[in-house]
């Protein structure tokens, strides 16, 4: 009786334990691991502060885990954060996601890989809920993915609820291309009584001096800037603001002392030195070379000789920059002259396709066979980016040219060269004028960027 007496409190015993194990760690026990963990780590001030806030908030973040099996990633992930220049959010989210991975996965290309898969899940997810279809889902699309990109310090989902709102908004005001990018950008982040006409004309005209100027202020007294050097800074600072209004300007302090070397060494002064400001803290050290600096300024003399400003021309320097768009002009031409033809026959879907296919190859069966070919590649890209409607068209327009098809990276290539198409149907260009400027817009034929 004895024998089992204990046994049975032995088996109480180690069920209760394990019972133990397997709850969840209360918000006290929490901190005091976190608290012995920064202890056995050696870390004080701002070193300590900074996993504290990591090691609490992961736990928090993510109940079914064991943050404490994750410290032994914590240094070199730290560090890499510091190497990247995150903080905030921005370092919050690198963390999480790096100490979850093996030593030889948390490399730069996993992290961007990562990153842009949660946006490119998440958005289309997000217009799939609200049943967005046709130009209301490209729309939705466009600017959900951008924001991700514009503020990966926000968490852009938690602003889906006021969208249709704000994009109603845009619509009222008349916005289209960055005016409703900027609009939408604000809006979504007011609360609904706060989103009024009155507000958003004052924070359009405090953007770009009011809070702007105090960023660049503190930024100058942070570095301890006096007299020429910081006229300088604050000369470059504010007017980059006001230049580039969808940037965030503050994340590219970083770069200002190596680029002002830069520009020192080279001489500029006025115009030219903020031009090669703009340019140079954009850039990753490695590519802020003399020669990559050469081929700018050539592109966006191209770019200015060719009436392009703001993003048109900021995406035709990045076009100009990679070069080589070595595009059959005639055939080229040839195409643009069919798909005029079938819009203005009103074809659409496979009838537009098999016409377009027959108009360009001539009555030439085997040409016509290469034709089609192409064409359901296209068809079948332009289905994987949920494309529809006059998107659809404009893919396949882009897509039927030997450029976009010398390699897979269609998707990024489609999103920098889709504001050509996007302009001329704004403007309302056809025939001549319509080819004419696709041809300068995308760097084709005689407007090749290697002329």
């Amino acid at each position: 009786m004895f024998t089992r007496v204990v046994s049975c409190l032995m088996a109480g015993l180690l069920f209760g334990s394990l019972a133990h194990a397997d709850a969840p760690r209360t918000a006290s026990q929490v901190a005091s691991d976190c608290a012995h963990a920064a202890n056995d780590r050696n870390l004080a001030g701002d070193a300590r502060n900074d996993f504290l806030e990591w090691c609490n908030g992961a736990a928090a973040r993510f109940p079914d885990h064991d943050v404490r099996k994750r410290y032994a990633r914590y240094d070199a992930c730290a560090a890499g954060a510091r190497s990247q220049g995150y903080k905030g959010d921005d370092s919050q989210r690198y963390l999480d996601w790096c100490v979850s991975q093996a030593p030889d996965q948390a490399t730069a290309s996993n992290w961007e890989s990562y990153r842009r898969g949660q946006v490119n899940a998440d958005c289309p997810q997000a217009a799939n809920d609200r049943n967005l279809i046709g130009d209301a889902r490209h729309d939705f699309l466009k600017w959900c993915t951008d924001a991700a990109a514009r503020f990966p310090d926000h968490n852009v989902t938690k602003r889906y609820a006021r969208y249709d709102a704000c994009a109603a908004g845009a619509r009222s005001q008349g916005y289209k291309g960055d005016d409703r990018q900027r609009y939408l950008d604000w809006c979504v982040s007011q609360a609904p009584d706060q989103a009024t006409a009155s507000n958003w004309q004052s924070y359009r005209n405090g953007s770009g001096n009011g809070s702007g100027s105090a960023d660049c202020a503190h930024a100058a007294n942070d570095r301890k800037l006096t007299g020429d050097a910081r006229n300088d800074f604050l000369a470059w600072c504010t007017g980059a603001a006001a230049r580039f209004p969808d940037h965030n300007v503050t994340k590219r302090y970083a770069r200002y002392d190596a680029c002002a070397t830069g520009a020192r060494t080279h001489g500029y002064k006025g115009d030219d030195r903020q031009r090669y400001m703009d340019w140079c803290v954009d850039q990753t050290p490695d590519r802020a070379t003399a020669n990559y600096w050469d081929s700018y300024k050539g592109c966006y003399a191209k770019a200015t000789d060719r009436g392009f400003h703001d993003a048109d021309r900021r995406d035709y320097i990045e076009r100009c920059l990679e070069g080589g768009r070595n595009v059959d002009s005639n055939l080229w031409q040839t195409y643009q002259q069919c798909f005029e033809t079938a819009d203005d026959r009103k074809l659409g879907g496979d009838a537009r396709e098999d016409y377009v296919n027959r108009c360009v190859s001539r009555g030439d069966q085997k040409t016509y066979d290469s034709m089609a070919t192409r064409t359901r590649s296209c068809s079948q890209r332009a289905r994987s980016l949920n494309l529809n409607g006059r998107e659809y068209d404009r893919f396949v327009n882009w897509c039927l040219n030997p450029y976009s098809d010398k390699d897979d990276d269609y998707a990024r290539r489609w999103e920098r060269d889709r504001r050509c198409y996007v302009t001329a149907d704004d403007r309302n260009l056809t025939g001549e004028r319509r080819r004419d400027y696709l041809e300068q817009c995308l760097g084709y034929g005689k407007y090749s960027f290697n002329n």
